[in-house]
């Protein structure tokens, strides 16, 4: 008997949830988890009375802006669809439009997690083709870049991208359908070109990418980019006289987006390197390209911390449609001051290609730039702050445990995890915390274990849950990890941008195994620092790190990395003279139109209200 459809999916499903008994015992095991994906602003009166808006040619989009959801000015519908950075391989530019089986903020179609169907898509607004001459007719064509899987969850095969056309009659025609069959190379984005038909000439054309999917979450990844619809084109106009940034900066700090500044200063050369970015030449013909990297404070863009290169050539020239990634200059210790509590960083890359400002209507610099950011201060962080994937265990007792080692004893105080919304609610799973010195069944090796601990619910995609701890002196290596209590899979977020998997290690059955499966960087942060109880609160300098609230004293430009709701700050005499709303994880608040001086800073979250004293000096 042959399986097809649902019939084949539930087949699989049955079949993998045999599988650990099958091995004898439960092993690790990721799953795709639900992005940080914005709601738009516009509502549903909005998106519709945007139908009527024609637009005219050309029609481009590389989705290299910075939010989350389609550009409004383009696209009608898609609020589902989620434009990243991080799940796609190898882009022809830096963002992509993921389509899915998830809607925004962790939204499902269907909780059935058989049930197949329609799923995410994406919709361009009406374009005016009903003036165009004969001439023009006959050279309307679309273009477009897709993938499938890329660094998402992999499509099943009755999954599919399809591509629609709007006709005359107002009538939805398919003109192509993606299925796994058509994917040369996993890891490589193809480009297809279609001819628009007569029939397709009026004034409210439009188009349209839908997917295919299971309905119960972020499964089945399909991946667009670089979408063209233009005239005075043809069959064999598949290059662009653009040269493109299609990926982030890479770490500074060795494996570390963030590490104790005590620690990198201990042995600086060791953690110091060039960082990375991927440049793509769009068109068929070599171009001479020139690079700028810079270091800049993070909270004070505008103070340049070193140029690492200034129209820097690229050697030897780029050629047609070659990708290549370009290292910056090593960074000179000297510019950084380890006298400083912390030092945070945004490194900023260009490229100047002689791409045009404005090409046929098209801007081909906006992909030109990007940039990252890098912390000295008190923590360790291998991840970029976005979780692609969650990784653990589907065991009562499994226990995870990840790997770190100090440059010189410090003392730990605290532990962050993400946990990640995966298509059940995690808040309320039990966990203990533990510090071990060794992996081992010696119970002597355990440093600490901080029990009955449960995960707590998330306001923001991209929320680390803090763990307090008692000041545990480590030297040399340690690691950190959790035991669950629940049967039910229990995760935590895996950066797959990044790859630390050997340093990842699971115990199901009394003995521990390192992972050789799975690559990426566990969303586990350890905080290290010896409080001083001589020291009182006048500056505010422990309540502000206890909320995780730097740096303090500043020159007004703060992060506040800890749940909250609302903020409020007061002056000495109790008047309130600032207040807002959170505006993201990990968002720089501007302060600086305050006075020097103290003042109390109250962040208030649905549960809980939290006060801290901060200093602005300038």
């Amino acid at each position: 008997m042959t399986l097809t459809g649902k019939s084949g999916k539930f087949f699989i499903l049955i079949l993998a949830a045999f599988i650990p008994v099958l091995n004898g015992h439960a092993q690790l095991k990721i799953i795709p988890v639900f992005p940080g994906r914005q709601t738009p602003d516009n509502g549903f009166h909005k998106t519709r009375k945007a139908e009527s808006d024609t637009i005219n040619l050309p029609f481009w989009d590389d989705f290299s802006g910075n939010s989350s959801i389609p550009d409004p000015a383009r696209w009608i519908e898609g609020s589902h669809v989620y434009i990243n950075q991080s799940l796609a391989i190898n882009p022809p530019t830096l963002g992509v439009a993921t389509l899915d089986g998830a809607k925004n903020n962790a939204g499902i179609y269907d909780p059935d997690p058989l049930k197949t169907g329609l799923a995410d898509s994406l919709v361009s607004k009406p374009i005016n083709l009903g003036t165009l001459n004969t001439g023009e007719v006959n050279t309307i064509f679309l273009s477009f870049f897709w993938q499938y899987f890329g660094n998402a969850e992999i499509p099943d095969q009755e999954d599919s991208l399809r591509l629609l056309f709007k006709n005359q009659q107002n009538e939805w025609e398919v003109i192509d359908a993606f299925t796994r069959d058509r994917v040369v190379e996993s890891d490589k984005f193809s480009q297809v070109i279609y001819k628009l038909d007569p029939r397709f000439m009026h004034g409210a054309f439009q188009f349209k990418f839908e997917v295919f999917a299971r309905l119960s979450g972020p499964y089945d990844a399909w991946h667009i980019d670089y979408v063209y619809l233009d005239k005075n084109r043809s069959l064999t106009d598949t290059h662009y006289f653009d040269r493109a940034i299609f990926s982030t900066p890479g770490f500074l700090f060795g494996e570390y987006s963030a590490m104790p500044i005590n620690q990198f200063f201990e042995d600086p050369q060791k953690f110091i390197q060039p960082s990375s970015f991927g440049i793509f030449n769009l068109d068929n013909i070599f171009q001479p390209i020139e690079y700028t990297a810079t270091l800049v404070n993070t909270f004070d863009p505008a103070q340049t911390i070193e140029i690492l290169n200034f129209n820097t050539e690229v050697n030897p020239i780029l050629q047609g449609e070659e990708r290549r990634q370009l290292f910056t200059s090593l960074p000179d210790i000297n510019s950084l001051n380890p006298e400083l509590d912390s030092i945070y960083i945004t490194l900023k890359v260009h490229i100047s290609s002689g791409d045009s400002i404005l090409e046929n209507g098209i801007n081909y610099r906006v992909n030109d730039s990007t940039s990252a950011d890098f912390v000295l201060h008190n923590h360790y962080a291998r991840d970029d702050g976005s979780a692609e994937f969650g990784i653990g265990l589907e065991q009562r007792g499994g226990k995870v445990a990840y790997m770190f080692v100090v440059e010189e004893s410090d003392v730990l105080n605290r532990v962050d995890i993400h946990f990640p919304n995966i298509g059940r609610i995690q808040a309320g799973s039990g966990f203990s915390v533990f510090v071990w010195k060794k992996l081992s069944d010696n119970p002597l090796d355990v440093m600490y274990e901080r029990e009955n601990l449960a995960v707590e619910a998330i306001s923001d995609f991209d929320q680390f849950q803090t763990i307090r701890l008692p000041e545990i002196t480590v030297v040399d290596t340690f690691y950190i990890g959790w035991e669950q209590y629940t049967p039910e899979f229990m995760t935590v977020g895996l950066d797959k941008q990044h790859d630390t998997g050997d340093k990842i290690f699971y115990n199901v059955d009394g003995a521990w195994a390192q992972n050789t499966e799975f690559s990426g960087s566990l969303m586990l942060r350890p905080y290290f620092g010896q409080s001083d109880p001589t020291t009182g609160l006048e500056d505010g300098s422990q309540d502000a790190a206890r909320l995780n609230i730097y740096p303090n004293p500043s020159s007004g430009f703060i992060r506040m990395d800890t749940p909250f709701e609302n903020y409020k700050i007061f002056d000495l005499s109790g008047a309130l003279i600032r207040e807002g709303r959170k505006k993201g994880e990990g968002h720089i608040y501007d302060l600086t139109g305050l006075r020097e001086g103290l003042y109390m800073l109250r962040l208030e979250g649905l549960e809980i209200t939290q006060t801290c004293k901060i200093i602005i000096r300038k």
